[in-house]
C-alpha cells in the first residue's frame, strides 16, 4: 500500500537534462546510454524523435470495495484525471511522479504499478499508465498547479464503475476503458 504525502516545495526536484546525444542524465543521478541500458534500471525513457508520450498517474482509493479513481475539475469546467506530457529523456515513472506532484500536490511514499500503455486520441499519442493506491487522501481539496498556467484545480474521487459524462473531454472516456481492463 502507497500512502500520499502533503506536498513539498519544488525546489527539491532534481532536473532531468540533455548531456549528449547518447547520454541522459536522470534525476541528476545516473547517466544511460541508450534504452537498453535504461531498461537495465526498470527504466523507459521518452522517445525523443516521435509525437509526444502521454503519462496518466491513477491514484485509486477503495471505497466499500469498490475503486475510485482520482479525478479533478479544471477551471475551464471539465472533468478530468491526471495526466500529463513526458518530457524529452524524462522515464515514464519519473514523470508520472512528476505530473501527479504537479497537478495534485500529492507525494507518494511507494513505487506506482505499471498499468500498460494505450494509443489514445486522435491523433494517436501513447499513454503510459501508472497506479497509485491511496489509504489516507482527503475526500476532496483544491490545488493550485505548479504548470499550466497556476491553475487552481478541485479533486474529487470517481468510482470506477460509474461512466463518464458530456462533462469529460472524449480522451477521458478512452483513459477510462484502460483503466478498467488494467486496474
Amino acid at each position: 500500500m502507497s500512502d500520499l504525502l502533503p506536498p513539498v516545495k519544488s525546489g527539491n526536484r532534481r532536473p532531468i537534462v540533455q548531456a549528449s546525444a547518447r547520454q541522459t542524465i536522470v534525476e541528476g543521478c545516473c547517466i544511460l546510454s541508450d534504452q537498453r541500458e535504461a531498461a537495465r534500471f526498470g527504466m523507459i525513457l521518452a522517445n525523443e524523435t516521435e509525437m509526444p508520450e502521454k503519462v496518466c498517474p491513477v491514484v485509486y482509493r477503495k471505497v466499500d470495495g469498490i475503486p475510485h479513481l482520482l479525478a479533478f475539475q479544471h477551471p475551464s469546467g471539465d472533468y478530468q484525471f491526471v495526466k500529463g506530457t513526458i518530457q524529452e529523456g524524462e522515464c515514464h515513472s519519473t514523470a508520472a511522479l512528476r505530473e501527479l506532484r504537479e497537478e495534485s500536490g500529492l507525494h507518494p511514499t511507494q513505487a506506482a504499478r505499471y498499468l500498460g500503455q494505450s494509443q489514445i486520441g486522435a491523433p494517436p499519442l501513447q499513454w503510459h499508465f501508472y497506479a497509485f493506491l491511496a489509504c489516507h487522501a482527503p475526500e476532496q481539496w483544491k490545488h493550485r498547479t505548479e504548470d499550466d498556467c497556476g491553475h487552481t484545480f478541485s479533486f474529487f474521487w470517481h468510482p470506477l464503475v460509474r461512466d463518464l459524462d458530456h462533462q469529460w473531454h472524449l480522451i477521458f472516456h478512452e483513459a477510462l476503458q484502460v483503466i478498467r481492463r488494467t486496474l
